[in-house]
């Protein structure tokens, strides 16, 4: 099973980037498990180039499941993010200087995209291992909104279909700890390897 992995760097208001520290880990091999080809990867916080790095990947590896990570305002937990909206409205620019204001991802997509995977289960399987986590319906209107819908979108869309999943983490003044999201991270791929070969 291939797992495509992805993290944001810094960006405005945001000095250390949790989502990049745990790629940095994945690249020194922190993570081995029998059977998963892991390719961990960075993207751009840009609205544009986010875009154009992920159909790369996607073309590239041509992953069985994209495990996309960012950064949030909670505290402690994994949040898995259950809805995407099609709408990019944040105050702040994106990496490369641009500002969106109620500006539609896909202009003829549909306005949500829920998802379809049983999250309570995966909260349920983590929660029996001492790892918080949480489902969330609100992922901002930033670039970690604008890749799950764009990923969401896209999933059955292309040549080789996936399972994708976007997950929120804690700031590093909130909470974040690298061994348990590891930790946390082994856990989710092994539950939906389970999905995959059921």
């Amino acid at each position: 099973m291939k797992v495509l992995v992805t993290g944001f760097p810094p960006f405005p208001g945001v000095s250390t980037n949790p989502s990049q520290t745990l790629i940095d880990a994945l690249r020194i091999g922190i993570i081995s498990i029998d059977g998963v080809e892991l390719f961990p990867a960075t993207v751009p916080v840009e609205y544009r180039g986010v875009e154009e790095i992920f159909d790369q990947l996607l073309a590239d590896l041509q992953p069985d499941l994209v495990l996309s990570f960012g950064v949030g305002r909670h505290q402690q937990s994994l949040r898995f993010e259950s809805l995407a909206v099609n709408l990019d409205d944040a105050r702040i620019p994106d990496n490369a200087g641009e500002i969106r204001t109620q500006a539609k991802i896909f202009e003829n997509g549909p306005e949500q995209i829920v998802s379809q995977l049983d999250l309570e289960a995966l909260v349920e399987t983590l929660s029996s291992q001492g790892i918080p986590a949480e489902i969330s319906q609100n992922a901002g209107r930033y670039v970690c909104n604008h890749l799950l819908y764009y990923g969401s979108y896209h999933q059955d869309r292309v040549n080789h279909p996936y399972q994708f999943l976007f997950t929120h983490l804690p700031s590093m003044e909130n909470g974040f700890v690298l061994e348990r999201t590891v930790n946390g991270l082994e856990t989710m791929i092994d539950w939906f390897r389970l999905q995959i070969l059921n």
